[in-house]
């Protein structure tokens, strides 16, 4: 019976230590996650990709050596006024609405300017389009062009500023120089609109009409 007794003791007190060591490796270890095993995993995060939607001007990832944008933003090279650029400037004059389209080569100052540049030399100007291969600037300008038509209006002769067709420009002038009263060569010229530089040619050619 003593045997038997001192057996179990020993037995009991076996158990006690492997239990003891047991408990005391699963504190030394950590536990485990009780999600794992019910659909989760559990993985280290890694870095993303380079070009995987990731901004690289934005905050966030920044590794050594990870390009954030800042270099290639201040290497983007700027569009530039070249030798070979074409400038056109759009003339809109206020009262005959006309435009006078003029097309040139850039000029010694204005070669190698950027946007802004381009538009601190030309402040008068609005800037359209901005390309290397060409430019587009519209400036306004008050009263009426240097363009004169001649045409027929109310059965007389007029005097509208621009060109052709009489409908987009604006009448100056309705003489009293009557259709009927000319040969059928000046009508059929007048009816297309004979186009004229400035108010002097003008009072001679309506001088030759009237003599």
């Amino acid at each position: 019976m003593g045997g038997f007794r001192r057996g179990y003791l020993f037995l009991l007190c076996t158990g006690l230590v492997l239990l003891g060591f047991a408990f005391g490796y699963r504190l030394t270890t950590g536990f485990p996650d009780p999600d794992l095993g019910k659909g989760t995993v559990q993985q280290t995060e890694e870095p993303p990709e380079l070009g995987a939607g990731i901004d690289l001007g934005e905050p966030g990832w920044n590794w050594p050596g990870m390009d954030t944008g800042e270099s290639a933003s201040r290497e983007k090279r700027l569009v530039r006024v070249g030798p070979d650029t074409r400038v056109i400037t759009r003339k809109v004059y206020s009262e005959c609405r006309h435009v006078e389209t003029l097309q040139r080569r850039p000029r010694p100052e204005e070669i190698g300017l950027d946007l802004e540049d381009f538009r601190d030399l030309h402040p008068a100007a609005q800037v359209t389009s901005f390309h290397a291969e060409s430019i587009t600037m519209e400036i306004a300008l008050e009263g009426r062009c240097s363009k004169r038509f001649l045409a027929l209006e109310q059965g007389a002769v007029a005097v509208f500023c621009g060109t052709p067709p009489k409908t987009d420009s604006a009448l100056i002038l309705r003489t009293g120089i009557r259709a009927d009263s000319l040969p059928r060569n000046e009508l059929n010229r007048l009816k297309n609109g004979v186009i004229l530089e400035g108010d002097e040619e003008v009072a001679r050619y309506l001088e030759g009409l009237s003599s």
